[in-house]
């Protein structure tokens, strides 16, 4: 909306006598204050001098009059409003300077973001290329993308300030009905941020509302699909990849599809909600229809968690008026007048604006009589707007369950199946061959055709969700393959005298059950990797991975039978190599967590357990060479090098081949030997991120920092999101004597991955370095607070620290203190008797 400018009426003039008191007018000034900001959420738009008018003595009271005028500007801002300072200057002429002054202050406090911020289409922002603007708003663009040195692949660049907290949002949902985040570009250059994120098309449903309204036809079926493809633009024509989605809208009515779509964006909220997250803005244009007919939940940038009565109101929250539960209305009030929350806000606010659209959306019924709106959704609908939100579905996964069983055409359990036509009609529907068998006598060919039809009716569904769950699997998305492959089970069950193709799912639903088995491996693998990345670490976490680790390799036979034909050979690949290190994990943490006293046991238990992995997986060099290491701590010398000779006649293709014997030559201490393995590992497969990292400790052994720091700013390249990488870059600029660069990784580490307490101890040393004595005690007492880092090796940290400093007494103080801890802590035991002697 713009306002127009006007010439303010006449005034009236004032009362002889004003009797209003200081207090009664506040009181009078807060109440048109609250009528200015009901009826500006209702739709309408009055200005100050419109209360002004209805109290023409406040006319005379500039300070009464110019908080209504900041109240009109606030209003604006938030509701984007244009504001001519012309206008309010022909408006209130009796105080120009006064409102420019709100003016200029308003403007100081918004924030600038001119048009020409953004760049055309045709534009190359990083390694994107601007193709068309899909939308805006007021502080941002939403633009068509292409990526050229990924064949050119669609996305969506969603550009605006670089403010907020979406991205973060974003980045912890990953789920089918959720638009997901591919990375995220910060451009500082503009005070921006560009969020990538997949191309699923532009049209979301307050396009398919405002399309069919002229269009409206008299077909029972497959109105939502046609009036998806009319809203549907050229491009998403072009990247459509029609499945059994857009079949099933093809043959849907709209309460079917309004079932459908409510019960995957409930899905989607019950994602977000267990993780604490509401959306707070659940709308027509916020719900996208991607190309192929699937319901994605979009823009999170108001996204929150839950608010509790009483606390302190968010200084940024919004809502979209109409679509607000009354609790978030008056929790928005409250947050604009800066007052506490008057009741609990959580994701039953999300479900009443998720009621709110789906109501919208049964408006595409008017004007077809062919159809009528089931009282089963009526009655659903009616729960999820409820004024009281105790009245409401507990959660959306509940409210998901209701619409599916009311597209399935089973009882509702959320509210009651009050319509006996209804509850008839969806039991002749769950059992279409009752009816007919009561009539068999009177109709037996109507009734084989009806069984005919059926059945085909079933086998489509049947090959349609066949399809789905494969094309699951090619996402390797193997839990939801698995779900899949029991619904297409469940269907096959209703075919009678179909054996082989209920045999064929069942065997396809086993091959899933093995991706998702093999895939929770590679998960745990994966995460538990990076525990030996960093010196120092928890011991209570290393056990318990260990202990893991252990019950895994107990299990291992049959663990490797069950994942045998897997769906592919690149997973049978990276089963072996799970499988491998799982093995050497089991052998390392043993050795991490051992003493003096145990460490030959360890070493003795390592031995078996390589053992066992050869058995499992075939002799390779990297086993052999682990073995090796293992023989020499334990003095087996002559084992050892009946081993090493083994170990020299295995040839070597593959690249974590190269990585193992690297990684086992470093433990040996052969670093020219390594680093040819590890080089040799690269040159196969440039992008690992554990051979770049095997190869900077090796260069950082050999003290060739340079070369250190290279390796491992490939790792902080391949894989940005991990601390312990740069973690270990810095403890390489630390050995180079770059002391700026070695603090800022050590903090950018401690960014990502605040449990890595290790950086604090690595920023302690960089400020030793630089005899900053004060900050390197900090960080050691940070590294203690974390609780992640034995207190033995704090003290005996800060023991040299005072020793540096001069300071003896204290540097015994802690040295005794260190072994308080841990007596058997070597060092510190080493460094107390030098002071002893």
């Amino acid at each position: 909306m713009t306002s127009s400018v006007t010439t303010p009426p006449r005034r009236p003039d004032p009362p002889s006598s004003f009797t209003t008191s200081p207090t009664a007018q506040d009181q009078l000034i807060e109440s048109l204050a609250e009528e200015m900001i009901t009826a500006w959420h209702r739709g309408e738009r009055p200005g100050a001098d419109h209360y002004l008018n209805q109290r023409p003595e406040l006319w005379e009271s500039p300070e009464a009059a110019l908080e209504l005028i900041a109240e009109e500007l606030a209003l604006r801002e938030e509701f984007r409003v244009p504001t001519a300072t012309l206008e309010l200057e022909n408006r209130f002429p009796k105080w120009i300077s006064q409102v420019r002054t709100l003016r200029e202050c308003q403007r100081m406090l918004e924030p600038h973001w001119d048009s020409a911020d953004f760049q055309l289409p045709g534009a190359h922002i990083g390694n994107f290329q601007l193709i068309q603007e899909l939308g805006r708003g007021a502080h941002g663009r939403v633009y068509l993308a292409t990526q050229p040195e990924l064949a050119g692949r669609p996305v969506v660049l969603k550009i605006g300030p670089a403010l907020g907290g979406e991205h973060l949002s974003l980045a912890r949902l990953q789920h089918t009905h959720i638009v997901p985040l591919y990375s995220v570009h910060e451009l500082p250059e503009r005070g921006q941020r560009a969020l990538c994120m997949p191309y699923f098309g532009s049209t979301t449903l307050a396009k398919i509302l405002a399309k069919p309204e002229s269009n409206v036809g008299t077909s029972r079926l497959g109105e939502f699909g046609k009036w998806l493809r009319q809203a549907q633009t050229e491009e998403e024509t072009i990247y459509s990849s029609p499945g059994s989605t857009a079949h099933f809208l093809d043959q849907a009515n709209i309460p079917e599809a309004i079932c459908w779509i409510g019960a995957n964006l409930a899905d989607a909220l019950q994602y977000a909600h267990v993780r604490n997250l509401i959306h707070f803005d659940i709308k027509a244009s916020n719900v996208l229809i991607a190309s192929d007919g699937v319901p994605m939940l979009l823009d999170f940038h108001l996204a929150r968690g839950p608010l509790k009565s009483g606390q302190t109101a968010p200084p940024h929250l919004g809502g979209t008026p109409g679509f607000m539960a009354p609790e978030h209305e008056a929790a928005l009030k409250a947050a604009q007048r800066g007052l506490n929350m008057p009741a609990d806000v959580d994701g039953r606010a999300d479900i009443y604006s998720l009621g709110i659209l789906l109501r919208e959306l049964l408006s595409l019924q008017k004007g077809n009589s062919a159809v009528n709106i089931p009282v089963g959704l009526n009655d659903i609908l009616d729960r999820c707007t409820e004024k009281d939100a105790s009245r409401r579905y507990d959660s959306a996964g509940e409210l998901a369950n209701d619409l599916r069983r009311q597209l399935t055409n089973l009882p509702l359990k959320g509210v009651s199946n009050r319509s006996l036509m209804e509850r008839w009609s969806k039991w002749r529907k769950r059992r279409p061959y009752a009816f007919p068998l009561v009539l068999i006598t009177l109709a037996l060919g109507c009734i084989s055709l009806a069984v005919w039809l059926s059945i085909q009716r079933i086998e489509g569904d049947i090959n349609a969700t066949r399809r789905d769950a494969l094309r699951l699997m090619d996402n390797e998305k193997y839990s939801e393959a698995v779900e899949t492959f029991r619904i297409a089970e469940r269907l096959a069950g209703r075919i009678p005298f179909n054996l082989k193709m209920r045999n064929e799912l069942l065997e396809s639903r086993h091959r899933a059950e093995k991706g998702q088995a093999a895939k929770e491996l590679h998960d745990f693998i994966s995460k538990s990797r990076p525990l030996l990345a960093t010196e120092q670490n928890n011991p209570e976490q290393l056990r318990q991975v260990l202990q893991t680790c252990q019950m895994l390799w107990y299990d291992r036979q049959n663990f490797y039978a069950k994942l045998n034909r897997l769906p592919t050979r690149k997973m049978e690949e990276t089963r072996d190599r799970d499988f491998l290190d799982l093995a050497l994990l089991c052998s390392e943490l043993s050795e991490s967590l051992s003493t003096l006293e145990t460490r030959p046991q360890a070493h003795q238990q390592s031995l078996q357990i390589l053992e066992e992995a050869s058995q499992l997986l075939g002799s390779s060099r990297g086993l052999l060479l682990q073995q090796v290491r293992h023989l020499k701590a334990l003095n087996r010398d002559a084992e050892a090098e009946e081993m090493l000779a083994k170990a020299a006649g295995k040839s070597i293709r593959s690249a974590w081949s190269y990585l193992y014997s690297g990684k086992a030559l470093l433990e040996l201490e052969d670093y020219p030997q390594a680093v040819q393995d590890l080089n040799q590992s690269l040159s196969i497969d440039p992008n690992s991120v554990w051979a770049n990292f095997y190869l900077g400790n090796c260069y950082l052994k050999m003290d060739q920092t340079a070369e250190a720091i290279a390796a491992y700013s490939t790792c902080v390249a391949l894989a940005p999101e991990e601390g312990w990488c740069r973690y270990n870059r810095g403890l390489a600029y630390l050995a180079a004597h770059r002391f700026d660069s070695a603090n800022a990784d050590f903090e950018k580490a401690l960014m990502l991955d605040p449990y890595l307490v290790a950086a604090h101890l690595g920023k302690a040393s960089v400020y030793q370095q630089q005899s900053r004595w004060a900050e390197a005690a900090t960080e050691l007492d940070r590294a203690q607070d974390g609780g992640r880092i034995p207190l033995a090796d704090v003290e005996y940290r800060r023991a040299l620290n005072y020793l540096l400093q001069d300071k003896r007494p204290e540097a015994i103080a802690s040295l005794k203190r260190a072994l308080q801890q841990d007596p058997k802590h070597l060092q510190a035991q080493m460094l107390l008797k030098q002071f002893k002697q």
